[in-house]
């Protein structure tokens, strides 16, 4: 059965738990190459046209009775340029796009980006690249519209201002509150959810020495604007209408987050490889300050990182082997593979809880039968079932073991 009328005791988690979806949406887009009217440059230009069409009858989204009364219907279109040519004898490579994007819910996003290789030395082996790109994103369908009662006391609410606009809650006691009387009084001052925008900034550096080794450095550093984060409000505890709504909101902080990675790769003979990786990521929010002066303020800051729900460990890495035609008849080959993570908390709408470290093997041996053009392969992921979480609530990561057998018609 299905009620959408959230009305106190007869909401929709005593008359039924019908899940009604009826939406849909609509996609164009247009490409053009403009390369052949101009000489030895790329260019291409492009636009995007999107309807979402949201009908749920209350039951996900907030075109329930107590909502919009009807279907919501959504409209986005987006336009871009990219162009990229050659320069100094072919060795310096540049890479530049922009973008427009207008949504009839928020505010229009410009975002130009930059790119540049360069390769250095008499043979080229000198490679470096940068970049400075912006971005953004809007709010989802979801943060903009949704509308879920998870429990009699809490419930998720979207809030893009046609939202705000067209949402009103009945309590136990029949009375109706608007949700912008809702937000007015928690007294925080939130307002209609805009885009997250971000720059981000990123530079590498790849060679080959000796022609054995092989290098690869990288750094980046990305810079968020109005993060989208979701605050709670606690409306009229310690009354008959009381509940809790979970309201999806920008953060006046600005939130950073960067990471660094180094891979290398030595040829121990001409055909056996050893392979490393490691890679770190971290993430801050440096303008962030404690609501009370009075508590701690190390503690709030962290349960705000956690917030972010970036869920992602600080250190990774790899360490490889691998050989291919091996053998007297160059027919056998191997690769070993073992990653480690770093432990980490994870932070989510579903709860939180430690992501221990995790320490695994990947392995596969294969074989060429040149007879009949066939590939005999046996491998394994986590070969030694050393089990590991990725995510809170998630299952146990065990092991997959495969063989594959390729036929190739020469």
């Amino acid at each position: 059965t299905n009620n959408t009328d959230f009305a106190g005791s007869i909401s929709t988690l005593i008359t039924g738990s019908q899940a009604v979806d009826f939406s849909s949406y609509f996609n164009g887009d247009i490409n053009f190459d403009f390369s052949h009217f101009l000489n030895g440059i790329t260019l291409l230009g492009g636009l995007n046209y999107r309807t979402y069409h949201i009908e749920s009858e209350g039951t996900f989204y907030n075109d329930g009775p107590l909502g919009f009364g009807e279907p919501i219907n959504v409209n986005q279109f987006g336009a871009y340029a990219f162009a990229s040519d050659h320069f100094i004898d072919e060795r310096l490579n540049v890479t530049a796009a922009v973008r427009f994007d207008w949504h009839e819910d928020y505010d229009a996003s410009f975002s130009p980006r930059i790119a540049l290789t360069y390769s250095a030395g008499d043979k080229r082996l000198h490679n470096f690249r940068g970049s400075f790109q912006t971005g953004f994103r809007n709010p989802s369908i979801q943060e903009g519209f949704f509308r879920l009662q998870l429990t009699s006391a809490f419930t998720v609410i979207g809030s893009a201002q046609r939202s705000i606009d067209n949402f009103t809650y009945v309590g136990r006691t029949g009375n109706e509150y608007t949700l912008q009387e809702i937000i007015d009084e928690d007294g925080r001052g939130f307002t209609a959810v805009q885009p997250e925008r971000n720059t981000i900034m990123e530079f590498g550096y790849k060679t080959v020495l000796d022609s054995r080794l092989m290098l690869d450095v990288n750094y980046y550093r990305t810079t968020y604007k109005d993060f989208i984060n979701r605050p709670l409000m606690f409306f009229k505890p310690g009354t008959p209408d009381f509940q809790i709504f979970g309201i999806r909101q920008n953060r006046e902080e600005t939130v950073v987050s960067q990471g660094a990675g180094l891979y290398a790769e030595y040829k121990l003979f001409p055909r056996i490889h050893i392979s490393g990786s490691y890679d770190w990521s971290d993430f801050d929010s440096p303008d962030f300050e404690a609501s009370d002066p009075n508590t701690e303020d190390d503690l709030e800051k962290e349960a705000f990182l956690r917030s972010l729900q970036f869920n992602a460990p600080q250190h990774r890495g790899s360490i490889g082997l691998s050989g291919e035609k091996l053998g007297r008849d160059r027919r056998w080959g191997f690769n070993i593979n073992t990653r480690f993570t770093s432990s980490f908390v994870f932070y989510s709408n579903f709860g939180v809880n430690d992501i221990e470290d995790a320490n695994y093997t990947d392995a596969s041996v294969s074989y060429k039968m040149r007879k009949w053009n066939t590939t005999f392969k046996l491998g394994s992921s986590n070969v030694f079932n050393q089990e590991y979480l990725s995510v809170y609530g998630g299952p146990p990561i065990g092991s997959i073991y495969h063989l594959s057998i390729r036929y190739e018609e020469l």
